[in-house]
């Protein structure tokens, strides 16, 4: 008997290039909110919720049996919070969840938290909104193989948390997965023209209904998304993996009906053999082109644009090893782009086992080293002062002495002490909003804010000493 892994119907020895396939059930869970009631009407949201569930479960594995859909009046806050709960109680270890939320957003700065705001949310009131704090929470907790959250709304990048230096890079083994496609950063996002879709949903829709490939995984399908929007509109869609939550490097993919239970078998690079080709002479023999010279990377650079210079030659050289190990060496751990980075290195690293043990053709090689390639030179463009490690410009600076490594650790110190006095700040707000509500389902919410802002602040005070 074949052994079997989470999801995954793994092959028997001997039967290498058989493939898997998800075993487990898909379910779907979309809100679609344009009559707020006390917030701006929105024109396309349900529009756009309506029609990627048309696409959803027209072409690809799900279906109506296992869709939930809350449309408008029906998206209050309490019953988002009910049909979560529902799902958690259900969803098995095997199954996908894929969800779906178009409406208004919001982010509070003091407090340094996203929203979705449902339709009952009021304006002002952050315990009538459903935090990215709660959505998080029960990510954790529902216990899928694959969970992927479409989010169409403002500030719906706040959802990404910041990844900790030090994490494992693999992203592209068969393991669970926790991803995000989220329609901008941390910032307004268009409805579109009354009566179209919004130009997220546009993209989503593009890719979704243009499609042929039998299985798309979803860092495809994020990376043209990003691309598509950037192109059309004025904001900047971001997809990855989440933080913390349960993800184990893996992907979800969307498969076509026709091949929603099929095991895949790749089909191998056809080899050459000198009986079938024929002898030929030194003279006749092609030699592959000469790779181009690898430009030789200095320890420090004079500035930031001469940095970014040096990372676009070797892009160029498409050594990407190298492009890898300067960012690693440069980018710092708070950058916007750090944790794209990471991703990119997670696919990159993938290909090159998919290359080793010959199951990717060399056309769809070419094709995914041209995606990461160009979201490199995104990536660089995007590249800020700021997010550079201040020890890579500049002169060379001599081996950090007990002075020099006790100014580092007096500046880390500093950075950990500030952010225990916001995440302070943001409890005693919360505490505050509390003692305000009556509502069983606000207070929740709330709760769940104090919780997660309580474990960060004890995190921080263990590395403080304290």
């Amino acid at each position: 008997m074949s052994e079997q892994s989470k999801g995954f119907v793994t092959e028997q020895p001997g039967q290498r290039g058989k493939g898997y396939y998800p075993k487990g059930d898909h379910y779907l869970f979309v809100v679609g909110i344009d009559e707020y009631q006390q917030l701006p009407k929105l024109y396309n949201a349900v529009k756009d919720a309506e029609d990627i569930i048309e696409v959803l479960t027209g072409r690809y594995q799900f279906s109506k049996n296992h869709l939930v859909t809350l449309f408008n009046e029906e998206a209050t806050q309490s019953e988002i919070i009910r049909q979560l709960r529902t799902l958690a109680e259900t969803i098995g270890e095997d199954d996908t969840l894929l969800v779906y939320f178009s409406g208004h957003g919001e982010f509070d700065k003091v407090i340094d938290t996203g929203y979705w705001i449902p339709v009952d949310g009021r304006r002002g009131e952050i315990g009538t909104f459903l935090s990215f704090d709660m959505v998080t929470k029960f990510v954790k907790v529902i216990h899928s193989h694959h969970t992927f959250i479409i989010a169409d709304s403002c500030y719906s990048g706040a959802i990404f948390t910041d990844r900790k230096a030090g994490d494992a890079l693999d992203h592209l083994e068969s393991l669970p997965s926790r991803w995000v496609l989220t329609a901008g950063r941390n910032e307004v996002v268009s409805d579109g023209q009354q009566g179209a879709n919004s130009p997220f949903a546009d993209a989503v829709l593009f890719r979704l209904r243009k499609n042929e490939e039998p299985r798309l995984p979803v860092s495809n399908f994020c990376n043209f998304i990003i691309q598509d929007v950037r192109n059309n509109a004025q904001q900047l869609p971001r997809g990855a993996s989440m933080h913390g939550v349960g993800d184990r490097g893996g992907e979800f993919m969307f498969r076509l009906k026709d091949y929603v239970k099929q095991p895949f078998e790749e089909k191998l690079p056809e080899k050459v053999t000198q009986k079938e080709s024929g002898p030929k002479r030194s003279d006749e023999r092609e030699r592959p082109p000469a790779p181009p010279p690898k430009p030789k990377v200095p320890d420090t650079f004079e500035s930031v644009p001469a940095l970014k210079a040096m990372l676009k030659q070797l892009v160029s050289a498409h050594d990407f090893e190298e492009v890898f190990e300067l960012f690693n060496r440069s980018v710092s751990s708070s950058a916007s782009i750090y944790n794209d980075l990471i991703l990119q290195q997670g696919q990159y690293n993938g290909l090159k086992r998919s290359q080793a043990q010959q199951v990717i053709s060399p056309e769809n090689l070419n094709i995914s080293k041209n995606r990461i390639m160009n979201a490199l030179l995104y990536y660089i463009d995007e590249l800020e002062e700021e997010d550079v490690k201040s020890e890579v410009i500049g002169q060379a600076q001599p081996a950090a002495g007990p002075s020099v490594l006790s100014e580092l650790d007096q500046l880390e110190r500093q950075g950990l002490e500030k952010q225990a006095k916001i995440l302070q700040k943001k409890l005693n707000y919360l505490r505050a909003e509390l003692g305000k509500l009556s509502d069983p389902n606000q207070k929740y919410s709330v709760e769940v804010q104090i919780e997660e802002a309580q474990q960060q602040l004890e995190e921080i005070k263990v590395k403080l000493g304290a």
